[in-house]
Parts: C-alpha cells; sequence; structure tokens
C-alpha cells in the first residue's frame, strides 16, 4: 500500500495576539504623521511661492508666459529664484521680463485714474457764465452764437426782472 505523501494536518489556530506597541513605533507614527501633514502643507503653499518668484522675477502669473514658466518650475527645469527664472526665461525662450503690478498697486493705478477723470471731467470747458461767452464767441468770429447768447442773456434779465 503507498502512502499519501500530502497526509492532512489539523492544527488548531491559536487567536493571533498583536504585540504592544513600544514607545519606539508610537513615536516612528507620530513623525510620519507630522511628514505627512507637513508635505501636505508645502504642496498648498509651492504655488503661492511660484507666483510670487514669478511676479517677481517680472512675469505675469496668470498669462500664458507665466503658467509656461510654472510648469518648469514643477518639472525641475529651474529652481523658483528670481535670477535664475529670468536667466532661464531669457536663456530659453527669449523673454523679457516686464513688471507686473500686485494687487494692491493695481487698485492704486486705477483709483488715480478715475480721480484723474472724474477731475477733467469736472473742469468745464465753457467759461462760467454768459457774458464770457458772449466775449469768447466775438473773439472766435462766431457772430450767430454771440448773438443767440446775447438774446438769450436778455431773456434771462427779463424774466428775473
Amino acid at each position: 500500500m503507498s502512502e499519501n505523501p500530502n497526509p492532512t494536518v489539523t492544527t488548531e489556530t491559536d487567536p493571533v495576539v498583536e504585540p504592544e506597541e513600544t514607545d519606539v513605533v508610537q513615536n516612528f507614527r507620530k513623525l510620519e504623521e507630522v511628514n505627512k501633514s507637513q508635505k501636505d502643507e508645502l504642496d498648498e503653499l509651492r504655488p503661492l511661492r511660484d507666483k510670487e518668484t514669478l511676479r517677481d522675477a517680472g512675469f505675469d502669473p496668470d498669462s500664458d508666459r507665466g503658467k509656461a514658466l510654472a510648469i518648469a518650475i514643477e518639472a525641475g527645469k529651474v529652481e523658483a529664484d528670481t535670477a535664475k527664472l529670468v536667466e532661464f526665461a531669457e536663456g530659453t525662450f527669449g523673454w523679457k521680463p516686464t513688471p507686473v503690478l500686485t494687487p494692491t498697486e493695481t487698485q492704486q493705478v486705477m483709483a488715480t485714474t478715475q480721480a484723474k477723470v472724474i477731475s477733467t471731467e469736472t473742469v468745464s470747458d465753457t467759461p462760467p457764465n454768459i457774458a464770457d461767452q458772449i466775449a469768447e464767441a466775438q473773439k472766435a468770429g462766431n457772430h450767430v452764437e454771440a448773438l443767440r447768447l446775447t438774446t438769450r442773456q436778455a431773456a434771462e434779465r427779463m424774466l428775473t426782472g
């Protein structure tokens, strides 16, 4: 008779008992958690740093050139350093930096522009009183306008008494 080469062995299984975590293991897990949270924070801050570097280098981060340079920074082709970024942009693409205004500077420029527009719109080109308008029209040789203004002046005097 032949013997079975693989006899079935029955064994009882003991419940799995996990060893208690040692201080070293607990500290290691805490360090892993801290490391992960710092990496997540760095991933959030890196694009902001890159945008500031682009702006400081003279490139608008929202323009096509700025986006292309941001991709180059992410790919590791250039460091997020102002001088190195300018050198890379000029050497690789032939792009010269142009000053980019910060949002605060943009608001200041817009406020100044609006103030100039308002001041020019409030200054009237016509003389303040009708006598000056008549004199100006006569001086310019526009006798029809001078006569119209004289008639208007007389009508206003009659109405006001």
